[in-house]
């Protein structure tokens, strides 16, 4: 049997040795006050056709931070650049670089912010290329099968009244494993929810609802007599979703129980089961200018947050409560506005992966999916709408991949701004014509 699909995983502890603030939550004051579960920077290499003229690769990583902002990335690429060509100087590499979006990591990692510290984000860096090159060092044949899911209870819409909330998150999996069963599967999981089972009140460091799930995923592996598998999260399209309505408070324990719900849904395969052992990879970029938001201005802002006071005092809903104190939040926010008077030029990450799946007749037959990284927090709702003009345009299943390559912030929602907009819209930093300006570029390119 051939094998024309290789991978391997790396994983380096990145848990700050400093207490700094966390990120993610404007509410929250103060610095962390210790660690729950550690931080982890991730990377998964593919590799196809190895040994030969047309060797391409495709290195995801992915770090449990709030986001990556471009000059972290550029860090990051930098030195795993350089390591691949120094171990693998033929193949044409494509470098994916994302985050898990915890509020529950360091805010250091960014510069607007008095705390930035460069040495932790070198640190970082070193780090993401030390798990790239142990995933080198991992590089093994591989047969690979994609499946997906559904989570129920997990995330909700945040954007509508709780009755109309309900969302069945998609889980997409690509599971690798290694032919002789000596290796622990590597499994690639997409998942659309904020990961905020934990609040403001949390000064602890953690990857939150991520780490209930790996918790529970170990668990449920362990009692089908597998080997824990290296997993690799990355969040997709999850602007409009969270636990807002599903958690019974922000705690642990709950996320947990709703990291358990997650573990539960993904669908683990079987030997039997249609596993691809040849594959394919393509890659590239695309530049993409956004042009910016119109902000309120000072008068106007001062307008707002004394009618978002009201809303607060006569708020009886503690959620609804939530996202006026956030936009008001948003809107006190020091450098609301500033160093945002032109475009801003960001980059687009394309790769797609086809699998030869086994069909009748000794034949095989391409299972394309196309992974799209975008920096931006994307809406559900927006995605499931890019991904389905994508499927009639080229027939691939999508994986759209946010707070990948940069950190750029909320898409906005095409509506005009107003006192009623949502906390997304207001803390945006773009003009309404954003998001299709991002369908449209990924469109032409396909």
């Amino acid at each position: 049997m051939s094998h024309s699909l290789f991978a391997g995983f790396g994983q380096r502890d990145i848990t700050p040795e400093t207490m700094t603030p966390l990120a993610g939550f404007d509410l929250r004051k103060g610095k962390a006050a210790g660690v729950h579960d550690p931080l982890y920077v991730r990377v998964v290499t593919l590799l196809s056709q190895p040994d030969s003229p047309a060797e391409s690769g495709l290195v995801l990583v992915e770090v449990d931070l709030l986001g990556t902002a471009m000059y972290l990335c550029e860090k990051i690429k930098e030195r795993i650049l350089a390591l691949m060509e120094e171990k693998r100087p033929q193949a044409r590499i494509e470098i994916q670089i994302g985050a898990i979006h915890t509020h529950a990591a360091p805010q250091s990692v960014f510069k607007a912010f008095d705390c930035f510290d460069e040495t932790y984000l070198d640190r970082i860096a070193s780090k993401a290329a030390e798990a790239a090159g142990d995933s080198l060092t991992d590089l093994h044949p591989v047969k690979g099968l994609m499946l997906e899911s559904r989570a129920s209870s997990v995330g909700s819409f945040r954007d509508v009244p709780r009755e109309q909330s309900l969302f069945d998150m998609p889980l997409k999996t690509l599971w690798l494993r290694d032919p002789a069963m000596k290796r622990p599967d590597i499994l690639l999981v997409l998942f659309a929810c904020h990961p905020t089972v934990l609040n403001e009140s949390n000064y602890l460091i953690s990857r939150d609802l991520c780490w209930g799930f790996e918790e529970a995923l170990a668990e449920r592996l362990q009692e089908k007599g597998l080997l824990r598998a290296n997993v690799l999260l990355m969040n997709g399209a999850c602007a409009d979703i969270s636990t807002r309505y599903t958690r019974k408070k922000a705690s642990f324990e709950e996320a947990l129980r709703l990291g358990g719900r997650m573990a539960q849904a993904v669908l683990i395969p079987e030997e039997t089961d249609n596993w691809a052992t040849e594959g394919q990879l393509l890659s590239g970029e695309i530049a993409l200018e956004i042009p910016p938001a119109r902000f309120f201005t000072p008068e106007e802002r001062q307008e707002i947050i004394a009618y978002l006071n009201e809303k607060i005092e006569s708020c009886r809903d503690e959620a609804q409560k939530r996202e006026y104190l956030s936009c008001k939040s948003v809107l006190e926010r020091a450098h609301y506005g500033k160093n945002r008077t032109e475009g801003i030029q960001v980059n687009l990450s394309l790769a797609q992966l086809v699998l030869m799946v086994p069909a009748r007749y000794g034949r095989t037959a391409p299972e394309r999916t196309l992974l799209l990284g975008i920096p931006f927090e994307y809406a559900q709702k927006d995605a499931a709408r890019l991904a389905g003009r994508i499927r009639m345009k080229c027939g691939s299943s999508v994986w759209i991949r946010c707070y990948a390559g940069g950190y750029e912030g909320y898409l906005p929602s095409g509506e005009p701004l107003s006192r009623d907009s949502s906390y997304e819209d207001m803390a945006s930093s773009y003009a309404p014509e954003a998001k299709e300006l991002l369908a449209k570029a990924v469109l032409d390119v396909l």
